[in-house]
């Protein structure tokens, strides 16, 4: 029994004296960043693909069209274009968005408001393809631009109406 106990106390004292060191810990600051998340907001636009531009214009009640691409120039102000009011210059209520470039395989969507506007299949795009969308002016335009299902280009155009 002296035997285990020496080698217990040996175990013992050999492990105490092992584990008995200091230690140093290198610690370094850690910053913390904060995450904002807006879900209100829609994601980004994707960029549109090579070879294709998708541009939007009013077009006036005496038929001709704005010299500013309101798809693209978000500097612009479209409240009440209807009337002409903001920076519409002459009261409009159609635009005409235009798609130039060479893609095949192309589906355009177009919502002006909720309500779907135009669903059209363009399999062999080459050039310019104009749609004319009526009585625009108040609820947001939607532009959606898909291959193979897949987004390639959004965008939106923002016009309101009010007082």
């Amino acid at each position: 029994m002296t035997a285990f106990k020496n080698i217990y106390f040996l175990l013992f004292g050999l492990l105490f004296f092992s584990c008995n060191g200091t230690t140093q810990v290198k610690v370094e600051d850690v910053k913390l960043t904060e995450i904002k998340s807006d879900k209100a907001k829609d994601p980004p636009i994707p960029p549109a693909p090579t070879g294709l531009k998708v541009s939007a214009f009013l077009i006036y009640k005496d038929s001709t069209t704005s010299t500013f691409d309101v798809l693209n120039d978000k500097t612009k102000a479209l409240w009440n274009t209807i009337i002409g009011a903001g920076d519409a210059e002459k009261p409009s209520e159609r635009t005409k968005i235009v798609l130039t470039g060479k893609l095949d395989g192309l589906k355009v969507t177009i919502y002006n408001g909720k309500r779907k506007v135009e669903n059209k299949m363009l399999p062999n795009f080459s050039g310019d393809f104009e749609f004319i969308i009526n009585d625009t002016g108040c609820d947001e335009v939607k532009v959606i631009v898909t291959k193979l299902d897949k987004v390639v280009y959004k965008g939106t155009i923002p016009f309101k109406c009010g007082e």
